[in-house]
């Protein structure tokens, strides 16, 4: 996978867990923030594991 495309599937990530977040905390559905947290560990360790390269 190429350098861009990477760092677009971490943008996206990142702001697929800042949505999910910010509904989870307003509405109170748990679903939200756990999904939130989800998108942002993928987004974590595909940034490690990135920079090992």
């Amino acid at each position: 996978m190429s350098s861009s495309m990477k760092w677009l599937v971490f943008t996206g990530l990142a702001i697929c867990a800042a949505l999910s977040y910010g509904v989870g905390l307003s509405e109170g559905v748990w679903f939200f923030i756990y999904l939130g947290a989800v998108f942002e560990l993928s987004f974590w360790l595909g940034l490690l594991t990135c920079a090992d390269e």
